[in-house]
């Protein structure tokens, strides 16, 4: 009985560091496709930017006076991906959407720093006792 169960637990230990190694490879995998990703999203973002500067340059040679006016082609159309990596090149260019997030850290932590310093000024004012007449702490106040 006790051999069953010795053979049964190595069985199970083998089952657990192959799991285990399993387990590790993808991780490994995942964090290098994620990486992947962001480099991609990355170079996409710069192709649309490249892309948006020859769309304007061709478009400043046709039209050399007036307000610009872009034609658009009924058949393609404006597709999700070229919305989505417009949205995303919008925001990497527009300098107030980056001031904007480092203000808005900013006053993160000047407002939490400023509410803790409050709370503990409250606290003292609060819970620390007072010694006034009468009281049987003598404290350097109450001798004047």
């Amino acid at each position: 009985m006790l051999k069953v169960i010795c053979n049964q637990r190595d069985r199970f230990r083998t089952r657990l560091r192959e799991t285990e190694e399993e387990l590790r490879r993808l991780k490994e995998k995942y964090e290098m496709l994620a990486v992947e990703l962001e480099k991609t999203k990355a170079d996409n973002v710069q192709l649309y930017g490249k892309i948006r500067y020859v769309q304007d340059y061709s478009h400043e040679k046709i039209v050399s006076r007036g307000p610009k006016k872009y034609a658009e082609d009924i058949e393609s159309g404006s597709s999700d991906v070229e919305t989505k990596y417009k949205k995303m090149y919008e925001d990497d260019i527009n300098p107030f959407a980056a001031f904007s997030r480092k203000v808005d850290i900013f006053e993160h932590i000047i407002s939490n720093t400023c509410y803790l310093w409050y709370c503990t000024q409250l606290n003292y004012v609060l819970f620390l006792p007072y010694p006034g007449k009468g009281s049987k702490i003598q404290g350097t106040w109450s001798k004047r």
